[in-house]
């Protein structure tokens, strides 16, 4: 190619480091379902959980409780001291006919990762575990489902041994993490679910409890259903008075964004054509516009498709070899 004008070369330059702002980190953040349970999101103190907002129950067998009035889940007013309302889950024993093992709460999600991959689930709650008056202790935990309603995993905290474990989908006993947490203390807690590569890790407030465990050992479907919040009553004929409090409670989807597109100055043609490397994501589609001085723009050319390989040489022939001309893509 012949010797493009310094000029146009720069103002190249210029139009990819515009095309970059924004996105240092490189990723890109979309909300699956946030809620902090706050009376102007339209929750009330005055009902159980169950049945508010689109929030059902389960406690087995193969219906779900889309309401109750047990008080065995509900929403706490100031429990944390400027926070609004929380929610729980136990205190009182769940009234159903036959003797309960567990309660489940949760807001039906329904995602599946994209097949490309790239893409990082991560679930954020507040949470503390109240103890027991009566003498009698559980378990609570946060359960991962999948879409064909298979349990994925599970973190738990044993209220009578003060234990963090987890649990996998390989019928095993539950595994200790080697930490225990404190009724005093409420915790951020964050779970990180990588479909595509199949693995999880998990934090309480900053620390590291578990890392890279498999979401599925035995080759289920990985994907997102719900995300509960479990109580797992040890003695279902004389449960607890314990429970859960949460707040919070938010699930988003992190991902690596598009490269930016660039582009590439490749000269004049013998006829004065200037030619112009276009790169970027494939298939994407862009706008070309062109300016003389920065200030006007107008379309050099619509709809630009790069196609699967992500690239297109697009070639300007309305102008001289001496003209100067600058470009950007949109």
């Amino acid at each position: 190619m012949n010797d493009l004008p310094r000029l146009s070369v720069l103002a190249l330059l210029i139009c990819l480091v515009t095309t970059m702002n924004g996105q240092s980190d490189g990723k890109l953040t979309r909300l699956l379902y946030e809620t902090s349970f706050e009376e102007e999101e339209g929750y009330s103190t005055e009902a159980d959980l169950i049945g508010q907002n689109g929030w059902i129950g389960f406690a087995g067998g193969d219906v779900f409780l889309e309401m109750s009035n047990d008080g065995s889940s509900g929403l706490l007013a100031d429990f944390l001291e400027s926070e609004g309302q929380q929610a729980y889950i136990g205190f009182v024993k769940p009234e159903q006919e036959t003797s309960v093992e567990f309660l489940s709460l949760l807001q039906p999600l329904g995602f599946e990762p994209a097949e490309r991959g790239g893409e990082l689930v991560r679930f954020t709650v507040a949470m503390g575990i109240l103890d027991s008056t009566n003498g009698e202790r559980d378990n609570f935990r946060w359960s991962i489902y999948n879409t064909e309603g298979f349990r994925l995993f599970s973190l738990d905290f044993d209220n009578e041994t003060k234990a963090i474990s987890y649990a996998l989908d390989d019928a095993e006993p539950l595994q200790a993490s080697g930490f225990e947490f404190d009724n005093e203390t409420f915790y951020n807690l964050r779970i990180d679910i990588d479909f595509d590569a199949n693995k999880w890790s998990a934090w309480a407030s900053d620390v590291l409890l578990v890392e890279g465990l498999p979401v599925s050992t035995q080759n289920l479907k990985r994907d997102l259903s719900d995300i509960d919040a479990v109580w797992a009553i040890f003695k279902p004929e004389a449960p607890g008075d314990n429970f859960m409090v949460f707040d919070n409670y938010r699930i988003e989807v992190i991902e690596d964004s598009p490269s930016p597109p660039t582009l590439l100055p490749l000269g004049h043609l013998p006829n004065g054509g200037f030619v112009i490397r276009l790169q970027g994501e494939p298939n994407s589609i862009y706008q070309l516009e062109s300016s003389s001085d920065l200030s006007e723009w107008q379309v050099a050319q619509n709809k630009i498709d790069l196609g699967a390989t992500g690239s297109i040489d697009w070639v300007d022939d309305s102008g001289g070899s001496n003209s100067r001309k600058f470009y950007r893509l949109k």
